[in-house]
């Protein structure tokens, strides 16, 4: 199997940082079929809680957020440090951000996806090296669900449905599906067993 890993610099700039994200959405076609790891310092945070000192959403950030969409890519799955940069202050002075992440396509995380990414100590550096951390896929040992005809029975599966799908919940459009996704599948479950007590699904 072949993967495909981008090292990536942003520039401190926002308008410099928007040839990157071209860049990002002109390589998608190139690694469609194949698993794409994209890592480094992007130099700008996609979420309030990637800033120690901030809440605020600036434009940078759904300049980023954007072009991670067009991209089709997701953040994987991180240990070890939260903030990975640091200005290498103390006290009321010391601010840190998550600059650095690593990022993969829906194949990487098909094909690979027991991967993970490493956030190490910054050392004498003010960044956190990133590794990724590649391990043997486990065996899926869980049941899949199954759609039961019968809900659509239900006066109330059309609303629940609709209920679920308005709820609001954070992250990229692919992470947002899979919340409410996961969301409605308890509930569908509930409603089974309301019907069939002794039902496994």
């Amino acid at each position: 199997m072949n993967i495909f890993v981008s090292f990536v610099y942003g520039m401190c700039d926002r308008k410099a940082r928007l040839t990157l994200w071209d860049d990002l959405s002109h390589c998608v076609d190139r690694f469609r079929s194949n698993p794409w790891a994209v890592l480094g310092d992007f130099n700008v945070t996609r979420y309030d809680d990637e800033h120690s000192a901030s809440r605020r959403v600036t434009k940078a950030m759904h300049d980023f957020n954007s072009a991670i969409t067009k991209a089709e890519l997701e953040d994987m799955r991180g240990v070890g440090f939260h903030f990975t940069w640091s200005n290498m202050r103390v006290g009321s002075e010391a601010i840190s951000k998550k600059l650095d992440r690593a990022l993969g396509n829906w194949w990487w995380f098909k094909m690979v996806g027991d991967s993970y990414a490493m956030y190490h100590p910054h050392g004498i550096a003010d960044h956190s090296p990133i590794s990724i951390q590649m391990r043997d896929r486990q065996p899926y040992r869980g049941r899949p669900f199954k759609f039961l005809n019968f809900w659509t029975e239900n006066g109330r599966f059309l609303a629940i449905v609709k209920q679920v799908l308005d709820m609001a919940f954070s992250g990229s459009p692919l992470v947002v599906i899979h919340k409410k996704l996961k969301c409605l599948k308890g509930i569908c479950r509930g409603l089974a067993l309301d019907r069939f007590p002794k039902l496994r699904i």
